[in-house]
């Protein structure tokens, strides 16, 4: 019968640790590259959908290039996506749904383009979202409810389109918002109290509605 020493159980020990250290850095990173892939995935159906052959600029899009390098991204921690800013760069068509998939995004800038159609609910899925800018397009129908559910937006522009319906109350839930601008739109309804909870609020405007 074997009998392990202290100083051979300790060995033991840290062998076990290693390899457990080991799986958990490889596990890492394959989750990793599945959200840099993710990532890749839907800037690729932006482009597609926004008639990214005739952007302003589009240096390194579509390509091998690291997402980080691509024109107007920026990247983090492992590559994943957090800024798209592409204001005033000929986008056209609609916003994709697969933009809700960028969960590491905290800058989505695309204002002054010719952007059409709703504002894709699945925005509000994108919980690190501080900054939201898609003002000065042709976006039309109703601001999503979902909206509300971005618990860290301090900037939400989305004056000078076509959007129409009421101000929801959902986005009296935007705590931490500092600029709320809605005008120049087609906004009907009354404005609701809940924006008077928005104690961190510097500048509203709803005009031209």
């Amino acid at each position: 019968m074997s009998v392990l020493t202290e100083s051979g159980c300790y060995r033991w020990a840290l062998s076990v640790l290693v390899v457990v250290a080991a799986y958990a850095s490889l596990a890492g990173g394959a989750v990793a590259q599945d959200g840099v892939a993710t990532d890749r995935a839907a800037l690729v159906a932006l482009y597609d959908a926004t008639g990214g052959e005739t952007w302003t600029n589009r240096t390194n899009w579509k390509n091998d290039a690291p997402l980080g390098e691509w024109y107007g991204v920026a990247t983090g921690a492992g590559g994943r996506v957090t800024g798209l800013l592409l204001s005033n760069n000929a986008l056209t068509g609609p916003i994709p749904d697969s933009l809700g998939s960028l969960s590491s995004l905290i800058h989505l800038l695309l204002s002054s383009n010719a952007l059409t159609g709703p504002i894709p609910g699945v925005l509000g899925s994108l919980s690190n979202l501080e900054v939201l800018e898609l003002h000065e397009n042709e976006l039309s129908g109703p601001i999503p409810d979902s909206l509300g559910s971005l618990s860290s937006l301090t900037h939400l522009l989305l004056g000078n389109n076509a959007l129409t319906g009421p101000i929801p109350d959902s986005l009296g839930s935007l705590s931490s918002l500092t600029h709320l601008l809605l005008s120049n739109n087609a906004l009907t309804g009354p404005i609701p109290g809940v924006l008077g909870s928005l104690s961190n609020l510097e500048v509203l405007e709803l005009h031209e509605n």
